[in-house]
């Protein structure tokens, strides 16, 4: 997609000195929309990439709290029973 924007800003760049009539025409009717179409879908793929990591973090995250509270009440609940073995 990068290359495509900046052939057109070549285009637009060459086309005014050159002709003027022409880069009237190009620069308002044609290459503005497609520039505004161009950087949208590329912020809405970034912004979708940057969500995903985010929700793929979250939940690999909420699976490390939970493997961790697990392993805890496992401890908790082994010594329990060790400490009234022992009391008997």
């Amino acid at each position: 997609m990068g290359k495509e924007i900046l052939f057109a800003l070549v285009l637009c760049f060459i086309s005014l000195p050159i002709a003027p009539n022409l880069a009237k025409q190009i620069l308002p009717e044609i290459l503005l929309p497609v520039l505004g179409i161009s950087v949208s879908v590329f912020t809405a793929f970034r912004n979708t990439q940057a969500y995903n990591r985010w929700w793929e973090a979250r939940t690999l995250w909420g699976g490390l709290v939970n493997g961790s509270r697990n392993w805890r009440n496992g401890c908790w609940r082994y010594y329990q029973t060790t400490a009234i073995e022992q009391r008997n």
